[in-house]
């Protein structure tokens, strides 16, 4: 399974939800054996199943390395360009790219562009990028507060 994974995705961090939460399981366990393994200690990781590990990329120390919060990121990312593209769609049937607080999933969202948006020129890092906010400016996503509306 971890292989497939790393087909799939080009790593190996399986995600603790959904139909990969089993393998994360097993993962999370290879990772204590290999930790015992490298104390010296009796575990059931031989050296031959670590060299399989290791040939597909597997991460021993994600917290260290950052492994996962890249991967996160990325999901994260993919996330924001599946909201994004109900975004358009909405532009598309209503004509603007601005939906109220009261529209299910984008009026939250839009709310959230927003905050992210002035955290970002006020010099806070934040997770909505340049290349995030000239996506929403390219379809006349406002920034600013909406005139008439509950935002």
């Amino acid at each position: 399974r971890s292989q497939k994974v790393h087909k799939k995705h080009g790593h190996c961090y399986a995600s603790r939800v959904g139909d990969e939460e089993v393998l994360a399981s097993w993962v999370h366990v290879q990772r204590k054996h290999k930790k015992k393994h490298d104390e010296g200690k009796k575990t059931p990781l031989t050296a031959e199943r670590i060299k399989l590990l290791n040939d597909i990329g597997i991460d021993w120390a994600p917290s260290k390395t950052g492994g996962m919060q890249k991967v996160t990121q990325v999901r994260r990312d993919e996330d924001w360009e599946g909201v994004f593209a109900k975004l358009v769609s909405f532009k598309k049937k209503s004509g603007h790219a601005n939906p109220k607080k009261v529209e299910p999933q984008l009026g939250p969202w839009a709310c959230r562009m927003r905050k992210l948006y002035s955290q970002h020129k006020n010099g806070a890092t934040t997770t909505l990028s340049e290349v995030k906010i000239a996506k929403l400016e390219s379809i006349g996503f406002r920034f600013g507060r909406l005139r008439g509306s509950e935002d």
